[in-house]
């Protein structure tokens, strides 16, 4: 392994990779089971819109924001905080289907709420780089970040099919904690 090769694979880089790919792929699974499971429980075309629109909308709204936030705070806190409420959030709307008490309308909440929290979470990340790795390893380590990036949300839906299949959507809630 060379010199270059050693230095962009430091610890702190290291974690920031394998958060972020969790973090994905947990995005990845949730936003493949959802709408799904919208339309297991009777909703429609129109409902799977709303879930769409409120997927966007609030991290929108959020963006302009989020990034005077990421540059005033700790943008590592952002991300573990966003991230912890994410997963809490998830494993409570699992709960409230394990008891059986989902709505659908508990479902969208849920998703704008989600929405919200990636909308501070996404530019606090994009910041955070730079701080890991030395300038001239910028590039590369972009391009690893994104590799990654794309493999988790490629095997998001796979894993939430497969859960599906094996559990169901109850069980499903629970597995996608971010």
């Amino acid at each position: 392994m060379n010199k270059k090769r050693k230095k962009i694979l430091n610890t702190n880089f290291v974690l920031f990779l394998v958060g972020r790919m969790i973090s994905d792929l947990g995005n990845s699974v949730q936003m493949m089971i959802m709408p799904l499971y919208i339309i297991d429980v009777g909703g429609s075309a129109a409902t799977i819109g709303l879930f769409s629109f409120l997927s966007l909308l609030p991290a929108l709204i959020i963006y302009p924001f989020a990034g005077v936030i990421g540059d005033r705070m700790n943008r590592k806190m952002i991300m573990v905080v966003t991230d912890i409420i994410s997963a809490g959030v998830i494993l409570a709307l699992g709960l409230i289907s394990y008891l059986g008490f989902m709505r659908i309308s508990i479902l969208l909440i849920v998703q704008a709420v989600i929405s919200l929290l990636n909308g501070l979470f996404e530019p606090a990340t994009r910041g955070m780089l730079p701080q890991l790795v030395d300038k001239e390893e910028l590039t590369q380590s972009n391009s690893t970040v994104a590799s990654m990036r794309s493999i988790s949300i490629m095997l998001g839906p796979v894993m939430g099919n497969v859960n599906i299949f094996y559990f169901a959507f109850p069980e499903e809630f629970n597995c996608v904690g971010k």
